[in-house]
């Protein structure tokens, strides 16, 4: 810092600067001098030292040499050449065994033992190795090896020959270097530089040597590789919008390489030229701001860096995203510096009206507080430009410390703020800045840093655990180590795993049949990496995966525009990726396969939905899905038109096209689609989802608020309650219908009303519902979960409500898996816009043909071949003896849509009715009356209203179960007792592996069965009876004839007939005393009490 305390002062020099802050972005190629001398003159020098009286220079080369090949520890002698006194040209000095022992150069024996060497440049080299070894042994020191060196060559034989009879001779080792070994050695190891220098070698010349470092040799494969795309044109088929970023990327690399400046410069600008014809915005932003920052950190060329400067302020006009107004201020953040250190004059610079423009452009942005990270994002900005501003006065800086610990503490309740990146700036500034305020804004980022890596790390555990649990088929374990992931990898830093949790717990929500929440999660790691492109304008693959992944759950759940709209997102995302030629096949593929199953959906149209859809095969044909438009015209019964262009060979009959197309129809995948699709196609759509066995019907508008909110509730409810069992809760109803409506008089959260107490429920929400305000976002969230707990209230038994809560919201962190990425409405906007394709009629344009419908009724008639389809519904259904399976009660097997709720009894109208007794009535030509005695006359009546809207006034199907059980008590034989529940003879038509029945008993004690008989005798003469309502209260009973439900089925049993696993077990109690007949042997009703026992006890 210089004495008024301007940081900006300590910049020299922009490209240095660069360099020493980043290298990586510069070149790490080495460039080094080295000399070249030719091996035949080396030899040639070698060859005539004794010509020129270099004996001594050769002595002192073999020493060095010897060093680098040998060992390392000689000593230099002095005195004449030719040894001297010490009759040795040189010899090892001890060395301790500690550091001997790590010498990579020879032998660490050198370090204890004493080595002789001795130098020769005679050409009569034999007698002079036997004179120098003479001389030393001479010595009579203790020499365990000799080397004699020579600049002669000598054979291979000779040298062996030789060094046998000197060794023998000596009673030591002697070793002949000659000189093929020394040429060997100062070429191929690398010792030209210390021969040159050592012996004189004149005529040597000097060269640069580059040495490639690994970034640069990975830059120059990449740029490449970029070339030869760029300049094939069919690779770019489609994706011009891919090219402009490989030509941008391709400048890059280049000014990582340092290529020319002429070089790069034409890269951008042929990036720029290609991406006038794209004309996406932010794309043309990022090559201007790069441009502009490679003038001035790479050229220091301040006049051109003016000129980009003042385009990337162009291309950020009209921008609300604070990542993009923030490369405006990056560099802007450049021009006080240079000014003052004299590289851009202030006038150039014109540093206070560009900062009036910049602040103009994030003032808004900052203000927005329906964007918390983006208005976070723009207040950082706008700190550090009063940083600026105050020209680093440390007594008026607190205020900016001050401000930016605000921005630390908010930014930790959100995901999407940069800390690490402010972290490293704050960082920086520490050597410059020394202030309470500075001290504590650096502990609360040093803090909010550490918690940030701490959850990561957890999170990326859990994710890693959740996966494992998911590939050992255990999705419902997965769901929970999932669910705790999600929250802790929401920050920025860690997007990449928090899209693999995401996408892991899609796949773990979908195998245990929670369709919305699995496509909830998948929603939210496409907008996450969509997220990628809208930052940094790059396509990543992880898009692609995660939309094919979209597309899947929107098969299965049947939605056409919203299967399409995927499909075409899906398509746009692929044409803008550099995919490998295995990657577009995997792609291919994959979207054959999911065009195949879209054609089962047309297969799978009623007739009456034709009318529909006669438009939309133009709409498929636009969006290249062939395949599909085969399947709707084939049901549209436009055979002939398939065969007119090609589809159907003239070679096949009628017959053996109904066959293929009824082949199709039957695939496997046809299993995990809903019986119909979704059209969309009206004023309202049916959203369904089965939780728990119970389902869940949304009647909702076909706008896209209400679809947002519809598919908010329904996932959050789903993830909720996906590792819930029967052991823990038990749903009471087999369905509970909530209606969703708009309203423009709602200005605020919307509403969840419960109008009476029945299986009905209202949302009402506003007409414009959107969040303009982070509170308005946390209301939302919070009527979310609020409703959560009312429909849940409304629907579940809970065993035992505190462990339940603790394990679910505490352990699991259920709320958090179901609420943390719930704001549907949001993703839904930011992956398929304000406008989405959401009803059928958006996938059409004008000009698209209507097909005329050709059949006259379905193109296939289903022919049932389950005996249960045809079986009649008053066959009894045949009960198992002993306990049940333990696979039919192991519950991770199971899918929640493999369960049934069968319950015609609303629990709490029932309580509050209170069933108190059993009524029958007969008169001369009408119907006998059992009617349901309760104490609360309303509510009885409540209850059957709510059975003639669901069977109306008759129950031609015995949907409606009703059994009298006589024989109950030896003491009391006139005891019976009534069972109102549902039919379970209805179930056989369907595939559900679990059933839960819910019923309602009421057990009578007359002195005499004669009420009964009679009733009982009137019924089988007549065939059918009335059930009805009635009010018991102080005098005589009331029945509500007008409510009643004329039946034809009653189910009359005796006691013992009921076994262990019949649902009439339900009336038995455990001291019942059953009468059986004397001719009845081992009556299964003994095990039923048996085991009812067993159960209390």
């Amino acid at each position: 810092m210089t004495d008024n305390g301007r940081p900006i002062k300590a910049i020299p020099n922009p490209r240095e600067f660069m360099r020493a802050r980043n290298p990586d972005l510069f070149s790490d190629t080495r460039t080094d001098d080295a000399f070249q001398l030719p091996k035949a003159v080396f030899e040639y020098h070698l060859d005539t030292l004794t010509s020129r009286k270099q004996e001594y220079e050769f002595e002192h080369f073999c020493r060095k040499l010897a060093e680098k090949e040998i060992c390392p520890n000689l000593r230099v002698q002095t005195g004449p050449t030719g040894g001297g006194d010490s009759k040795v040209d040189t010899e090892t000095y001890p060395v301790a065994q500690e550091i001997a022992e790590r010498w990579w150069i020879g032998s660490p024996a050198a370090g204890a033992e004493r080595w002789g060497f001795a130098f020769s440049a005679k050409k009569a080299w034999k007698p002079k190795a036997k004179a120098d070894v003479d001389n030393i042994l001479s010595t009579g020191r203790d020499y365990k090896r000799i080397y004699f060196f020579t600049n002669q060559f000598v054979s291979d034989k000779e040298r062996s020959a030789k060094e046998d009879a000197l060794s023998r001779y000596a009673g030591i080792r002697v070793h002949i270097v000659d000189r093929a070994w020394i040429v060997e050695k100062v070429y191929e190891a690398g010792h030209l530089d210390l021969a040159i220098a050592t012996l004189g070698i004149e005529g040597a010349r000097s060269e640069k040597i580059n040495s490639i470092g690994p970034l640069d040799m990975a830059r120059q494969a990449e740029l490449k590789e970029l070339d030869r795309l760029v300049a094939d044109p069919s690779c770019y088929e489609g994706a011009r919008y891919q090219l402009v970023e490989d030509c941008l990327y391709s400048a890059i690399l280049a000014r990582g390489l340092e290529r020319p400046r002429s070089e790069v410069e034409s890269r951008f600008a042929l990036a720029e030229r290609l991406a006038q014809d794209v004309h996406y915005r932010q794309q043309l932003l990022r090559i201007s701001y790069n441009r502009a920052w490679t003038t001035y950190w790479w050229y220091e060329d301040f006049t051109a860096f003016s000129c980009f400067y003042d385009e990337v302020e162009q291309r950020v006009v009209g921008s609300d995203q604070a990542g993009e107004v923030e490369l405006l201020f990056n560099l802007w953040q450049l021009l006080p510096p240079a000014v003052a250190t004299g590289l851009i004059s202030a006038q150039d610079a014109n540093i206070g009206f560009r900062r009036q423009r910049l602040a103009e452009r994030l003032d808004p942005i900052a203000a927005d507080q329906g964007r918390l990270n983006n208005a976070l994002q723009a207040r950082t900005c706008l700190s550090f430009m009063k940083l600026w501003d105050l020209g680093g006065r440390s007594d008026a800086l607190d205020s900016v410390w001050s401000e930016l610990s605000q921005i630390v503490d908010e930014a930790a309740r959100l995901g999407a703020y940069p800390l690490e990146r402010l972290s490293k700036i704050i960082t920086e500034f520490g050597g410059h800045f020394d202030s309470p305020a500075f001290d504590s804004l650096y502990e609360k980022l040093v803090d909010a840093v550490l918690l940030l890596r701490s959850e990561g790390e957890a999170g990326q555990a859990y994710t890693q655990r959740g996966v494992q649990k998911l590939q050992q088929k255990k999705p419902y374990e997965a769901i929970q180590w999932l669910g705790r992931a999600e929250e802790l990898l929401i920050k920025e830093e860690f997007r990449g795993e928090l899209v693999r949790a995401l996408i892991a717990g899609s796949y773990a929500y979908e195998r245990v049949g929670l369709l919305w929440a699995a496509r909830n999660k998948a929603l939210a790691a496409v907008e996450r990496t969509l997220a990628v492109f809208q930052e940094k304008g790059g396509m990543i693959r992880p898009a692609l995966r995660t939309l094919q992944r979209l597309v899947w759950i929107e098969l299965q759940l049947g939605r056409i525009p919203h299967v399409l709209s995927a499909m075409d997102l899906a398509s746009l995302i692929a044409s803008h990726l550099k995919l490998s030629e295995d990657q577009k096949e995997t792609y291919r593929e994959e979207l054959h396969t999911q065009e195949m199953v879209l054609g089962i959906h047309f297969l799978n149209l009623p007739f009456e939905a034709l009318p529909s859809v006669a438009r939309l095969p133009d709409a498929l044909d636009r969006l290249g899905l062939v395949n599909a438009r085969m399947a709707l015209l084939f049901a549209l019964g436009h055979e002939q038109a398939l065969r007119n262009e090609g589809w159907i060979p003239a070679s096949e009959d009628a017959n053996a096209v109904q066959t293929f197309f009824e082949q199709w129809h039957d695939q496997p995948a046809a299993k995990d689609l809903p019986s119909q699709p979704v059209l969309v196609d009206g004023a309202t759509s049916l959203l369904k989802s089965t939780i728990l066995g119970a389902e869940f019907v949304f009647e909702t508008p076909n706008n896209a608020i209400s679809f947002g909110v519809t598919e908010s509730v329904l996932g959050a409810l789903e993830a909720f309650l996906a590792t819930s069992d029967e052991t823990d809760v038990l749903p009471h109803r087999e369905c509970m219908i909530l209606t969703i409506s708009a309203s423009s008089e709602l200005a605020s959260t919307p509403q969840l009303l419960f109008p009476e107490e029945s299986g009905r429920a209202k949302i009402v929400h506003s007409a414009d519902l959107t969040f303009k305000t982070a509170t308005d976002r946390h209301d939302y969230m919070q009527w979310l979960q609020e409703s959560l707990v009312q429909i849940l209230s409304r629907m579940l038994i809970i065993r035992d409500i505190e462990p339940w809560i603790e394990k679910l919201a505490g352990q699991e962190r259920g709320f958090s898996r179901a609420l943390s990425l719930g704001d549907v409405l949001t993703l839904n906007d930011n992956v398929f816009g304000a406008t989405p394709q959401l009803s059928l009629s958006d996938c059409l344009k004008l000009e698209d043909k209507s097909w005329p419908i050709l059949r006259k009724g379905p193109w296939r008639v289903v022919k049932p071949n389950d005996p249960a389809e045809t079986s009649d519904l008053r066959d009894p259904l045949k009960f198992g003896s002993g306990p049940p399976p333990t696979h039919l009660m192991d519950r991770t097997e199971q899918k929640h849509t493999d369960r049934r709720i069968l319950s015609p009894i609303d629990i709490p109208l029932w309580d509050r009715a209170k069933w108190r007794a059993t009524l029958f009535a007969w008169f001369p030509g009408e119907l006998p009356m059992l009617a349901l005695a309760f104490e609360d006359g309303k509510a009885g009546q409540e209850i059957f209203r709510a059975w003639r809207e669901r069977w109306g006034n008759e129950d031609k199907e015995d949907a409606l179960r009703l059994a009298i059980i006589r024989g109950l008590s030896k003491q009391n034989p006139a005891e019976y007792a009534v069972v109102v529940g549902p039919n379970v003879c209805h179930v056989k038509s369907h595939e559900n592996k679990t059933f839960v029945t819910v019923s309602r008993i009421n057990r009578m004690e007359p002195t005499s069965t004669a009420n009964l008989d009679s009733f009982i005798a009137a019924y089988q003469r007549t065939g059918a009876f009335l059930l009805a309502p009635a009010h018991l209260g102080t005098g005589a009973p009331t029945p509500f004839i007008q409510l009643a439900i004329a039946k034809s089925h009653l189910h009359i049993r005796h006691a013992w007939e009921i076994g262990e696993n019949d649902p009439d077990m339900s009336a038995l109690h455990d001291y019942d005393c059953p009468i059986i007949p004397a001719d009845i042997e081992d009556p299964p009703v003994i095990k039923a009490l048996e085991r009812i026992r067993n159960l209390r006890r």
